[in-house]
């Protein structure tokens, strides 16, 4: 059984596949995504999960060298 924070089996399986230099992006709703890139949709309704909580999980599962905030 996984014991870290995150259960979502997709978010896991991108985390443990990012290499040197890859980059994750978490985005909030109304952000443009190019159609070419992975994307996985944890909507629910509007603000759930709230973007915070979500980053805040998967900060817990990586090692970040580079944030940027926009």
């Amino acid at each position: 059984m996984k014991k870290t924070a995150v259960l979502n089996s997709h978010i896991s399986s991108a985390i443990s596949t990012l290499g040197h230099y890859d980059l994750l992006t978490i985005n909030d709703a109304g952000m443009p995504i190019p159609n070419d890139d992975k994307r996985i949709d944890l909507a629910v309704t509007k603000s759930l999960p709230c973007f915070i909580d979500v980053l805040v999980t998967v900060l817990t599962e990586m090692e970040i060298h580079k944030l940027y905030l926009a």
